[in-house]
């Protein structure tokens, strides 16, 4: 269950750096 949570956040999170620039932009400042 787990793991199949932490996987579906990371397909979210990949979703959202191909839909907007502003994401990678967070991920690089932190």
């Amino acid at each position: 269950m787990y793991k199949y949570d932490f996987f579906s956040y990371g397909i979210i999170i990949n979703y959202l750096l191909s839909s907007s620039g502003c994401i990678r932009v967070f991920i690089k400042a932190f």
